[in-house]
């Protein structure tokens, strides 16, 4: 008997894409507990995740909560069909038929915040991360200002103050903003940390939504952001391991998992807050992916109030330089 699993979520780009390949041919490339991976002939990443994981770009969320290593093995050949994804000489398929499709694009809807407003959803991320355990790249964020990076040397794991001053002039060049030599900087930061998804492509996945995001509120002012992203994901070609390859061009267009999506929507656009919660959803990625990418979060932020809102006062009230947005709804 066939063991059929249920998709209840598909990503509109993997959506897209089956509906365009179909009966092409994909390997199983590596099987987790809650996701498994599968690299098609022509090079795409596809993504298949239990409802503990949050859906990413060219994603598929299924109905079944035990452990997928029962059920894929690495090197599986599958079918690929709109429909259905059949593993090749088993008993194991997966019905995507009926599934609710999700846009991994940046979500543009809303009115951005006031400086005002933003500067006391920075100091709450601060005051968070302050408190968390220090791993990966944590090692780096001030109690002080969790979005200015400072190396405690004594404090600082062998890894990360290896990467600490490049990282730091990373940073500081972008903030200049020097995009040209940010991405200098930037070649020897791709690929470096340990895992799928190392702790500085994580830190850059961030920075790369933020400034998708702001590539769309204003193509002019921000028309080096394309090469900028465009130069992350060469170095990627060669610099980094396949699924943070695609995790970086994802990103490069503002596409990354859901749980990202709407931590970066809710921290730039009006709305109800639910920080707390959101932040917590994106720690629990990976072993430390989602505190590394909370880290290049902090610090894109931080970029974003200088070079988007570029936060005044005037007369005692947070106000929008003339030069700059004014909050207006995004359509």
């Amino acid at each position: 008997m066939i063991k059929n699993l249920n998709a209840k979520l598909i990503s509109q780009d993997l959506f897209d894409y089956l509906k365009a390949n179909q009966g092409s041919i994909a390997k199983v490339l590596s099987v987790h507990p809650s996701a498994v991976n599968f690299l098609a002939d022509n090079g795409a990443l596809l993504t298949l995740a239990t409802s503990q994981h949050a859906i990413m770009p060219m994603g598929m969320v299924i109905e079944y909560r035990q452990d997928l290593r029962a059920v894929f093995n690495t090197g599986d050949k599958v079918s690929l069909v709109q429909a259905k994804l059949s593993v090749i000489n088993s008993d194991v398929a997966v019905d995507s038929q009926g599934a609710e499709t999700w846009d991994p694009n940046p979500r543009m809807e809303g009115i951005l915040r006031t400086p005002a407003v933003f500067d006391r959803l920075q100091s709450d991320l601060a005051e968070w991360l302050a408190g968390q355990p220090k791993i990966g790249l944590l090692h780096l964020i001030s109690k002080q200002k969790a979005h200015r990076l400072t190396l405690d040397i004594d404090e600082t794991d062998a890894i990360t103050r290896y990467i600490a001053n490049d990282l730091i002039a990373f940073v500081e060049e972008l903030s200049k903003p020097d995009w040209q030599s940010a991405l200098e900087i930037a070649s020897g930061l791709v690929g470096l940390g340990i895992g799928s998804t190392p702790s500085c492509d994580d830190f850059l996945v961030a920075y790369l939504v933020v400034l998708a995001v702001c590539r769309r509120l204003n193509p002019e002012k921000f028309d080096w952001v394309n090469d900028f992203n465009a130069g992350i994901v060469d170095l990627a070609q060669t610099g980094t391991t396949l699924i943070s390859g695609h995790m970086l061009e994802h990103a490069a267009v503002g596409k990354a998992s859901r749980s990202y999506q709407e931590l970066i929507h809710a921290c730039l656009f009006e709305g109800e807050i639910p920080l707390e919660q959101l932040v917590g959803e994106v720690a629990k990625t990976g072993a430390s992916s989602g505190m590394d990418f909370l880290v290049g979060l902090s610090c894109a932020l931080d970029w974003f109030g200088k070079h988007v809102l570029n936060n005044k006062t005037k007369g005692g009230v947070a106000q929008v330089d003339a030069e700059q947005f004014q909050p207006v709804t995004i359509t």
